[in-house]
């Protein structure tokens, strides 16, 4: 019998699954980062950076980044429109005050700055998985190269 200690028997009857919490708190406006990060959680969502005590959020089905507060849980504001390029954003990074979106849907980079809220520059026919550092932006593109861009 003491080998079928860890063993089900045949018919056990596992306990009813446990009720999780919802995604969303009840409240309209999300007090936390906690709930932030919850509440986001959705089919568009792609990636995240951080940069500055603000989080930004790709929606890819909605071409968009969303910026929030990390201290408040606070929607600052959302950046979209045709004159950024987006086109299934992606993926993300941050680097030296810019926010830098890979465009899945036409293979792009988009350089905003965040000061200014501007396009900075967009560079066609690369995208894909982003870091920064010291000034330079390194791309791991989808099509098996990679690259390395002064910001």
């Amino acid at each position: 019998m003491g080998g079928m200690a860890g063993r089900r028997r045949v018919g056990h009857r596992l306990p009813a699954p446990q009720r999780l919490p919802p995604l969303i708190s009840s409240a309209r406006q999300p007090k936390t980062l906690g709930t932030v990060i919850r509440g986001m959680i959705a089919p568009n969502l792609n990636a995240v950076s951080i940069i500055r005590r603000r989080l930004y959020v790709v929606n890819n089905t909605e071409n968009s980044i969303t910026e929030w507060d990390v201290d408040t849980g606070a929607l600052v504001g959302t950046i979209r429109g045709s004159g950024y390029g987006f086109n299934n954003p992606d993926t993300i990074t941050t680097c030296d005050g810019n926010v830098i979106i890979g465009n899945n849907g036409n293979d792009s980079l988009t350089q905003i700055s965040l000061m200014a809220r501007k396009q900075v520059r967009r560079i066609a026919g690369l995208s894909g998985v982003m870091a920064c550092g010291g000034g330079t932006l390194y791309v791991a593109d989808w099509a098996d190269f990679a690259a390395m861009l002064p910001v």
